[in-house]
């Protein structure tokens, strides 16, 4: 399953999980989320509002790779 959800006038939040034929999963390992944010302050208020709940795996920061991820 895939959904789009528009987010401002230019970010667009993309959310999937796997198909039951491809195997079983945990509830941790089937959801992935990408969001691209206009700035660093919307990008951290977005994934404090995401994660609120949740069992965050990385926070967000500054990647070795020049990204604020």
């Amino acid at each position: 399953m895939y959904i789009g959800l528009p987010l401002g006038k230019n970010n667009v939040l993309i959310a999937n999980d796997v198909l039951g034929f491809l195997g079983r999963v945990s509830e941790s390992e089937n959801r992935s989320k990408i969001c691209v944010a206009e700035s660093r302050e919307e990008a951290a208020k977005i994934f404090k509002g995401l994660s609120a709940g949740g069992e965050v795996e990385g926070p967000i920061g500054d990647s070795p790779w020049g990204t604020y991820a």
